[in-house]
């Protein structure tokens, strides 16, 4: 674990979009423990960069949304028994401090709509799964309702039953082969569909006892032509979207190597299944859960339920 983050440290360090400060390591107990400090506009390609290394060594991790200017990311091995943890202090500005008594204010880094967000209004009593077709979600869904009790939600039912959606979709009906070739190509029109069920669901969910596990989420709305044979794209203005989406308790977004995953389930091209690695991961930070957990299912089968059980307790 200690060389795997001495080579993710040494490639941020190299990349020149990159103006960050890291702290010496510090080890507690079984932990490794790290101290970045970091733009905030480079938090995107800062976990992308990570995920990269742990999509090609089967390693996942877990992000965690302290507050605004704080996360802390766990770097978990497969056999669960190595964990690293990086502390991560975002700025707002491209000033880099090298010592904790030079930590920014909340006052600096943080803005209204951030600070509106963080009350939570938005915030739902859902674990969300998402990940191309093939990449294990019903198996990590049947793990997870086994150690947690929790409600199953299938996702596209949310949208599908809502009236704005029979609408629209009967408009267009005779210009596509299926529901999904349709979502796929509007999927601005199925953002907004889902959204007021969404809401409705979401302040159940406050009054449920029990988790309420999503078997996909919106993440797929803001993204097109996933399944057409153009290349697939990121919506306009995502960012903007995003705000408005209700924020999950934990995202969890499960990948593999494209190969790994043709292999269970070739209905995806290996441009695509790449594209969604990327973008599941970036579309969940914008969408701000508690927690985003990148899980990499290319691992044995006998040890994800001990992975599963253990990246949800970090």
């Amino acid at each position: 674990m200690t060389n795997l983050l001495n080579k993710i440290l040494t490639t941020l360090i190299s990349q020149s979009h990159f103006r960050l400060s890291i702290l010496p390591f510090q080890k507690e107990q079984d932990t490794l423990n790290k101290v970045i400090y970091l733009e905030h506009k480079n938090l995107v390609l800062l976990l992308k960069t990570i995920k990269d290394f742990c999509r090609k060594e089967s390693i996942s991790f877990v992000f965690y949304n302290k507050n605004h200017h704080q996360k802390t990311l766990s770097i978990v091995s497969p056999n669960i028994d190595e964990v690293a943890q990086l502390h991560i202090e975002l700025l707002a500005s491209e000033r880099l401090v090298r010592s904790k008594t030079q930590l920014p204010t909340k006052k600096n880094a943080c803005f209204l709509w951030n600070k509106i967000r963080n009350v939570k209004i938005f915030k739902n009593n859902f674990i969300c799964l998402i990940g191309p077709d093939g990449v294990g979600k019903s198996t990590i869904a049947s793990v997870i309702q086994q150690d947690t009790p929790s409600t199953p939600l299938r996702y596209k039912s949310v949208f599908r039953r809502s009236l704005t959606y029979k609408v629209l979709y009967s408009l267009q009906q005779r210009k596509y082969t299926s529901k999904n070739n349709y979502d796929d190509l509007h999927p601005n029109a199925v953002l907004i569909s889902s959204l007021l069920r969404l809401y409705i669901k979401s302040i159940l969910s406050f009054f449920s006892t029990k988790k309420i596990l999503c078997d996909r989420y919106t993440n797929d709305h803001l993204a097109s032509h996933l399944r057409a044979e153009a290349p697939p794209k990121s919506s306009q203005k995502i960012s903007i979207k995003s705000r408005f989406i209700p924020a999950p308790k934990t995202i969890i977004q499960l990948d593999a190597p494209a190969d790994v995953i043709l292999s269970r389930r070739n209905e995806l091209s290996e441009q695509t299944i790449d594209f969604l690695s990327h973008f599941y991961l970036e579309s969940s930070v914008l969408i701000r859960p508690n927690k985003i957990i990148y899980f990499n299912t290319d691992i044995p089968f006998e040890d994800t339920q001990k992975l599963t059980i253990k990246l949800l307790s970090v």
